[in-house]
């Protein structure tokens, strides 16, 4: 996927992922390729291809 031209099939696919779930899972890669699963928190994203991530830091998983 073109992440500029398929903008909004991509926030569809997150809204529709999230409203049937209740959860998601982000990964994201760094330079060299290696994925990262992000931890617990809110992503926003935005109509401008812009996003918002906010970690959650929860106190009773061990």
């Amino acid at each position: 996927m073109n992440i500029t031209q398929d903008w909004n099939k991509i926030r569809a696919h997150f809204n529709k992922s999230f409203n049937s779930n209740f959860h998601i899972s982000v990964a994201s890669v760094d330079s060299n390729n290696n994925q990262t699963v992000r931890p617990i928190g809110s992503l926003f994203l935005n109509d401008n291809q812009t996003d918002f991530y906010f970690e959650k830091f929860p106190k009773k998983l061990p």
